[in-house]
């Protein structure tokens, strides 16, 4: 069985983490962007990631988080980006005039304290990929049978593969406007998102659009476009 982005990923965090944990913990602030590089990265705060895997949900991931920063990107050049909800976003050292991360092992939290009410944040990822490739991998990853048409599809980073043709796809992150009920996934080639809600062996699958747009209405449960069973 292959081993999973995000598996993978937390198996090299806790790796670092156990060489990290002898060490003191360190704080660099915004003007310090050299020292700032060497920390590049993706961090998330924790009890989203871990309700992400519960639930298989990216919106309940969001529910219920403590305010405060959801996601930094620690950039290649020292920059800091924080976001909350992936709805609001600022840089330290331009609309926070200034800041610090305190890091402890895998683990950072911002300073001033108004800033961390979230808790410390987890590293997930690099910067590699696009912004949203280590939470489509937590999602999304193994193959699975169509109901219709019967076509394998599989998922790879940031892509759905359907019956051997690769589909560019993106994961919304900002949930303002979308609806509700699962993971929201734009796919090159469709005017329509498609909506994941999970299932003991796969996924319902429906084709939806903005909340927001006039006339919106719900999907109909009962009436999936696609069922997805997993498949070896």
């Amino acid at each position: 069985m292959r081993t999973s982005f995000f598996a993978a990923a937390l198996s090299l965090t806790l790796s670092l983490s156990e060489m990290a944990c002898a060490a003191p913990a360190d704080t660099l602030c915004s003007d310090q962007p050299a020292r700032l590089a060497a920390r590049a990265g993706v961090y998330v705060t924790a009890p989203l990631i871990e309700r992400v895997r519960q639930t298989r949900r990216w919106d309940l991931g969001q529910q219920g988080l403590p305010n405060g920063a959801t996601e930094l990107r620690v950039g290649a050049d020292g920059s800091v980006g924080i976001a909350w909800n992936w709805h609001e976003s600022a840089v330290l050292g331009r609309e926070i005039p200034h800041g610090c991360l305190r890091f402890d092992g895998d683990q950072v939290r911002l300073q001033p304290d108004d800033l961390s009410k979230a808790g410390p944040l987890l590293r997930i990822a690099g910067l590699a990929g696009a912004a949203d490739a280590p939470y489509f991998a937590l999602l999304f990853s193994g193959c699975y049978r169509a109901s219709r048409g019967g076509e394998r599809w599989c998922f790879e980073p940031n892509r759905v593969v359907i019956a051997g043709r690769p589909r560019p796809a993106t994961l919304k992150l900002d949930l303002s406007e979308l609806p509700a009920g699962g993971s929201v996934l734009e796919v090159a080639g469709e005017d329509r998102f498609w909506l994941f809600v999970p299932r003991p062996d796969g996924w319902a699958v429906y084709r939806t659009t903005w909340a927001s747009a006039p006339g919106y209405r719900e999907p109909d449960w009962a009436q999936p476009w696609q069922l997805l069973k997993r498949a070896p």
